[in-house]
């Protein structure tokens, strides 16, 4: 998505630079100048669109990221908590087995 904004935005910027280009030849009509400023006048809108669309998509593409990071971050910690967990049940089985055998043996 963020390519395509991209996209967009680099074709409005070549658009406007050719009809730039023609408005300001020296050959051009006044009505053609008129016409050409009409028209830069709305690409520089379509641009400045175009470059919030580009920026939306950015930032929704920076959260989505940090969304994962925080996801994944989340689902280590409770990994490192269960881990934790069944080494704390697996000490508490072994020393009660322990205990056990202590208390045969005496």
């Amino acid at each position: 998505r963020e390519q395509r904004s991209r996209d967009d935005l680099a074709s409005l910027r070549s658009a406007r630079k050719m009809v730039a280009k023609a408005r300001d030849d020296g050959a051009a009509s006044q009505a053609w100048r008129d016409i050409a400023d009409e028209a830069i006048d709305k690409l520089d809108a379509r641009m400045h669109e175009a470059r919030k669309i580009r920026d939306a998509v950015k930032a929704r593409e920076t959260e989505n990221s940090a969304t994962s990071a925080a996801n994944c971050a989340v689902d280590l910690i409770a990994d490192d908590i269960v881990e934790a967990l069944v080494r704390a049940e697996a000490a508490r089985a072994d020393a009660a087995l322990a205990k056990d055998l202590r208390d045969l043996c005496r």
